[in-house]
């Protein structure tokens, strides 16, 4: 559960039974940041901050490690080697601005490794669980201004090699992980808010939107 206070943002990630009304939070945590997204697995406890990105931690939320502070600084990415081995970004994809904001993160629930997160300056892929990040560029449409696109939302599905994005009415597809994209624009004026792929049927997938008609 996220709770946002008059002063900080607080994290409280809370438990309750079945067959309980109660709740009890097991840890308190100050991000002064917007909280965006929450996610509980077996490879660890993920917060999304809207300003200051993805953070992991392994130990219940004891501690937390930043996986997203090289993207605030995309100087030192520069720096990096490119490599399509090490999950580092390419000098010539890079974005011209560091990210400046966070909307939406999927992890895959078979291999840890693998991140997605979106921003306002596009896409971004870990396979190193967030050590080095590869950027991801979506098409544009044609009567684009050249600026990148910000998708909402994201998910995940087909064993990891579907990737699903969204911005504004447009969905973007991937069947080989992110290589390669089809692009779909919905006939709607609402915004396509979540993504959801079925976990039975990997060519079915639910969008929620919101409103519009």
């Amino acid at each position: 559960i996220a709770i946002k206070t008059t002063a900080k943002r607080i994290a409280i990630i809370a438990m309750t039974t079945s067959n309980s009304t109660s709740v009890k939070p097991l840890f308190r945590r100050f991000f002064e940041d917007a909280i965006l997204q929450l996610l509980w697995q077996k490879s660890g406890l993920y917060v999304l901050a809207k300003k200051r990105g993805l953070y992991k931690s392994t130990d219940g939320g004891s501690r937390f490690a930043v996986l997203t502070s090289s993207l605030l600084h995309l100087d030192e990415l520069r720096r990096q080697p490119s490599s399509s081995d090490d999950g580092s970004i390419p000098d010539v994809n890079l974005p011209t601005e560091s990210v400046s904001s966070f909307n939406r993160f999927v992890v895959s629930p078979r291999n840890a490794s693998l991140i997605y997160v979106t921003a306002n300056n596009g896409l971004f892929k870990s396979t190193t669980d967030g050590a080095t990040w590869t950027y991801i560029t979506l098409p544009l449409k044609s009567s684009s201004d050249g600026a990148a696109v910000q998708a909402s939302t994201l998910a995940l599905g087909g064993q990891d090699s579907i990737v699903l994005a969204a911005a504004g009415n447009t969905v973007y597809k991937s069947l080989n992980s992110a290589g390669s994209w089809q692009v779909q624009t919905i006939a709607t004026t609402a915004k396509v808010q979540y993504i959801l792929v079925d976990s039975r049927l990997s060519q079915v997938a639910y969008i929620g939107l919101d409103g519009g008609h």
